[in-house]
C-alpha cells in the first residue's frame, strides 16, 4: 500500500516535467525577444520570463508570431529604454514606444510591463461583432388627408339697417323720420336683385296759424328692389325702387274749439332711393341714403270750416344717415 502511495504522489511531477517544457517551447516559438543592456541590467532570461508573467493572453493561441526589440542605453547618468514590437511573418512595427528612468532596475521592470501591454493590444482577439440588427422601417405616413375647405359665404346676404334724417314735402317744415329695414338676396349674383322692406315713422314740428295749431305725423311702410351686390362697386354704391304706403295723422288746436281734432288719412308714394355704404368694420356699413318720393295724391291741411292752410308737394325728398349690419347666413 505503502509502494501505491508513493508512485500516485509522483504523478504531479512527472506531468509538470513534461508540460511545463512544451509550454516553454510554445512561448518561444511564439515570442521572439531582441534584448540589449548595459551589464548592471538583468539579462534576457530574466526578462522573457517577467513578460511571459504579466501577459495576459495566452500566446499558445496566438495566430502569428511576435518579435521584441528592447534596447536599454545609458545617457548622461539617465536609462532610456525603447521598446518595438512586431507581429506577423512580415515583422510590420506595430507599436513603438520608450521610457527613461534614474536606475536600469526600475526602467527594466517598466519596460517589462509596457511589453506585455503592448503584447496584449497586439494579439489579443478582439470581442465579436455582433451582427448590426436594423432598425424594422418607420411604418408608413398616413394617408394626407383632406384640408377642410374654408367655409363658403352664405348663398344669401341679409342685412339690418337703422337710421335717422329729414323728411320735406310732406309738412311745411322738414318731419324727422326714423326708418329701419331689412334686406336680403343673392350673394355675388347679378339676379335676383335685393329686396328690402322698411318701416318709417315722422313727425313735423308744431306748425302755428291764425286758425290754430297743428302737427303732422307719418308712418309707412316700404317695399323696394335694390340693386345686387355681385360686385365690390356695388357693395358700396346702390339703389332702391319701390313704393311705400302707410298713415298721415294730424293733431289740429282750432281756435275756439277746447279740445284738440285727431284727423287720420292714408297715404301711398313712389320712391327712388340712391344710397352709399361705407365699411367701417367687417360687418358694420355707415350708410347715406337720399329717397325721392312722388305721392299718389297730393295732401291738403284744413282748418274748421274749410280753411286750407297747407297743401302737400307734387313730390318729396328724405336724406338720412345711419348704420347697416350683416348678418352670418349658413351656406347650404
Amino acid at each position: 500500500m505503502r509502494a501505491l502511495l508513493q508512485n500516485l504522489a509522483l504523478w504531479p511531477i512527472a506531468i509538470a516535467v513534461l508540460v511545463a517544457p512544451r509550454l516553454a517551447r510554445a512561448g518561444e516559438g511564439r515570442l521572439e525577444i531582441d534584448y540589449a543592456a548595459p551589464s548592471e541590467c538583468h539579462g534576457e532570461d530574466v526578462l522573457r520570463e517577467r513578460v511571459l508573467s504579466l501577459v495576459h493572453t495566452d500566446i499558445t493561441e496566438w495566430n502569428v508570431s511576435a518579435r521584441l526589440v528592447l534596447r536599454i542605453a545609458r545617457t548622461d547618468g539617465a536609462y532610456v529604454a525603447t521598446l518595438t514590437i512586431a507581429q506577423g511573418e512580415e515583422r510590420a512595427p506595430a507599436s513603438s514606444r520608450s521610457l527613461a528612468g534614474v536606475t536600469c532596475n526600475a526602467v527594466f521592470e517598466a519596460i517589462a510591463v509596457s511589453a506585455a501591454l503592448a503584447i496584449d493590444e497586439a494579439f489579443e482577439e478582439p470581442p465579436p461583432v455582433k451582427p448590426r440588427v436594423s432598425a424594422p422601417p418607420p411604418p408608413p405616413p398616413p394617408p394626407p388627408t383632406r384640408a377642410a375647405a374654408p367655409p363658403r359665404p352664405g348663398a344669401s346676404d341679409v342685412r339690418l339697417g337703422s337710421e335717422i334724417g329729414l323728411r320735406g314735402g310732406i309738412a311745411p317744415r322738414p318731419m324727422v323720420v326714423h326708418t329701419a329695414w331689412i334686406s336680403g338676396g343673392a350673394l355675388r349674383k347679378a339676379w335676383p336683385p335685393v329686396a328690402r322692406a322698411d318701416v318709417s315713422f315722422g313727425f313735423a314740428p308744431i306748425e302755428r296759424t291764425p286758425y290754430g295749431s297743428y302737427r303732422l305725423r307719418a308712418l309707412d311702410v316700404g317695399l323696394s328692389l335694390c340693386t345686387p351686390r355681385h360686385r365690390p362697386l356695388f357693395e358700396v354704391v346702390g339703389a332702391c325702387a319701390g313704393a311705400a304706403g302707410g298713415v298721415l295723422a294730424s293733431s289740429s288746436f282750432d281756435v275756439g274749439f277746447g279740445e284738440p281734432t285727431e284727423h287720420n288719412r292714408p297715404w301711398f308714394a313712389m320712391f327712388v332711393a340712391p344710397r352709399i355704404a361705407l365699411p367701417l368694420w367687417h360687418v358694420v356699413h355707415f350708410v347715406v341714403e337720399g329717397r325721392v318720393l312722388v305721392p299718389l295724391f297730393r295732401d291738403t291741411f284744413y282748418f274748421h270750416p274749410n280753411r286750407a292752410v297747407h297743401k302737400a308737394e307734387p313730390w318729396a325728398w328724405q336724406l338720412s344717415l345711419g348704420l347697416e349690419l350683416t348678418l352670418p347666413v349658413a351656406a347650404r
